[in-house]
Formats: C-alpha cells, structure tokens, sequence
C-alpha cells in the first residue's frame, strides 16, 4: 500500500520490480516504471515481502527476480547489476553478498 496525497493506493506485488532508497525516503517501482514513495525503511521492506522474489542487493535496493535484465562481473568480486525499469545508480552487490545473490539466482 502506497500513500499517493490523501488517497492510498494498492500495488500487487507481482508488478513491483524494486524497492529502493534515496535521500532519506523509500520508494517502489513497478513494471510500468512508475514510482511511488513508501513509509517502510529498506530494513523493514526486506522483512516483509517473500525471499524467493526479492534480494537485498545492497543497502539501496531490494530487488524483484524479474527485474534483473543483466549481471555484469565487476571488481573484486561483486556483481554490477542492470534493472528494469532502468534506473541512475550504479547497482552493485557485494564481494560478501555475491555468494548469497548467486544461489538465489539458482532456486
């Protein structure tokens, strides 16, 4: 549930492609790269949506399986990351979280 002014608004979880953070406010972004503001922190969103679809990839964003269009290898072992809808920031995952992004990748 999204609070869009004085209205609230219901986004299924099936057309949320990432959650991300920036400049202190949380946001969601769906299929139709529309984007809307959440009241959740990443912290609080990660203990709430269902770990076979989403991956906290970094302390920025939290991820949908089907929104990871490519996967590139980048220094010391992280992974740089392109989504869909395309987004600025550079994604990338850990040299720690690696491992952990991988397997997800394989259920």
């Amino acid at each position: 549930m999204c609070k869009l002014g004085n209205k609230i608004k219901s986004i299924p979880t099936e057309s949320i492609s990432y959650f991300y953070s920036k400049d202190k406010m949380t946001f969601l972004v769906n299929e139709k790269e529309q984007r809307f503001p959440v009241n959740n922190t990443l912290d609080e969103i990660d203990q709430l949506v269902d770990p076979d679809h989403f991956f906290r990839i970094n302390r920025k964003f939290i991820a949908h399986f089907n929104s990871i269009s490519e996967i590139h290898p980048y220094f010391k072992g992280r992974l740089k990351l392109k989504l869909t809808p395309q987004i600025d920031d550079d994604i990338v995952v850990s040299t720690e979280k690696s491992p952990l992004f991988k397997a997800w990748l394989d259920k």
